[in-house]
């Protein structure tokens, strides 16, 4: 075990103040007696931290605190919590790049989190900063803080202190989308999405309801976006109905939709908020989502049918996702093109060979809009003509 009593946050190397003996006591300059040292005024990178047992307590303001491998996850993540609240927020122009990375080193080295507990709190740290750092800024750190911990492990010369049986992970867990600035919906956003998109109001005010549905300033746009209890999927859409610029030099070409960095298309959205529900209406895209929201509240199913949603035809449902399915009723309303029509075949085969009850699938066909235009997807029924629904009573029921 080294002798170096602490580690370096910025560096990640091993590292000990000239007047720290090789016990790890802090001595007098010059003198080989202990000194007399309050530790509570110390900046927490100058406080003697014993890495020699697997409690690793530390000298902090706030009590003991560190990697402990026996401790229950929710311990650490609160132990951590504590320490970085008495770390100041990062101010631009005061080396704040410094400062934020090596808040990101003690969640992950000193704290053993790892890269979704760390964002959390990074995420609560960012709050305190001038001026908030950027979903993808906060990203960067924790990646970087980790590839610091795995490069260092490996490095007989850089190795950290740590205790005998901690083994972080070699490699960044599956990473999750991950966006600053998520709002809840207002009544405000409510109307304002109704009015242009011509969903009533009752279908939002669900999605919001069950936690679906929030909004964000995202590069200089208001946007309304999609997330589910998995946070496994972050998609976004202009306010003003208005496409995404391109961007130059890189592979983002406009588009009337954003799935954040690290978002899984595969995941079907919703999926668990559907536990308790023995009806799942499978849709596509998000206007479908929301569109069907309204459905349930039109059709008195609130109590029996969840609303899922594929963002995408392109992909197949997540494997991991499918044993939620079993032993559903899944009623599947498909885009009427061939992107639409392959994906929902596509999904049915899945859900058979996953033990869903019964899947079948609402034919939009021969439908037309209030312009004359065929009905394409399930949101198109905004646009159709209220005589066609008085012609066909059928279509004032389409859950099962």
């Amino acid at each position: 075990m080294s002798n170096f009593p602490g580690v370096c946050f910025t560096t990640g190397r091993p590292w000990k103040p000239r007047c720290c003996a090789n016990s790890g006591e802090v001595r007098n300059k010059g003198s080989r007696s202990p000194a007399n040292v309050n530790t509570a005024n110390m900046p927490f990178s100058m406080k003697k931290i014993d890495l020699t047992t697997s409690h690793c307590p530390v000298e902090m303001v706030g009590g003991d605190a560190g990697y402990d491998p026996l401790a229950p996850p929710e311990d650490r993540i609160e132990r951590a919590r504590s320490y970085i609240a008495h770390i100041p927020g990062a101010i631009s122009g005061q080396r704040g790049h410094d400062t934020t990375f090596r808040v990101a080193c003690v969640l992950t080295h000193m704290f053993g989190l790892n890269y979704e507990e760390a964002m959390d709190l990074m995420y609560e740290y960012s709050e305190r900063c001038e001026p908030e750092w950027s979903n993808d800024e906060l990203i960067h750190k924790v990646e970087d803080a980790l590839a610091l911990l795995s490069d260092a492990e490996h490095s007989r010369s850089d190795k950290i202190c740590r205790p005998k049986d901690f083994a972080p992970k070699a490699a960044v867990p599956p990473m999750k989308p991950r966006l600053a600035g998520m709002r809840p919906f207002t009544p405000a956003d409510i109307q304002e999405l109704s009015q242009r998109r011509g969903i009533p109001a009752p279908g939002l005010q669900l999605a919001v309801k069950r936690g679906f549905l929030f909004s964000t300033h995202w590069c200089g746009f208001d946007c309304y976006g999609l997330i589910d209890r998995s946070r496994c999927l972050i998609e976004l859409r202009r306010m003003d109905g208005r496409y995404f610029p391109a961007v130059p030099g890189s592979d983002l070409r406009e588009r009337k939709s954003h799935a954040v960095r690290h978002s899984s298309k595969r995941w079907p959205l919703g999926i668990l908020e559907a536990g308790n529900f023995p009806v799942i209406a499978l849709v596509e895209g998000i206007p479908d989502f929301i569109y069907a929201h309204y459905r349930v509240v039109l059709e008195d199913a609130k109590q029996r049918v969840a609303v899922v949603g594929m963002l995408s035809a392109s992909p197949s449902i997540d494997e991991a996702a499918l044993p939620h399915f079993i032993g559903k009723r899944v009623r599947i309303f498909p885009h009427l093109d061939e992107a639409g029509l392959a994906g929902a075949q596509r999904w049915q085969r899945q859900l058979q060979e996953a033990g869903a009850e019964f899947i079948d699938f609402y034919d939009l066909s021969g439908l037309v809009q209030q312009n004359g235009k065929p009905v394409n997807d399930l949101c198109d029924m905004t646009a159709v003509p209220q005589q066609q629904f008085n012609d066909d009573p059928s279509l004032k029921k389409l859950l099962p």
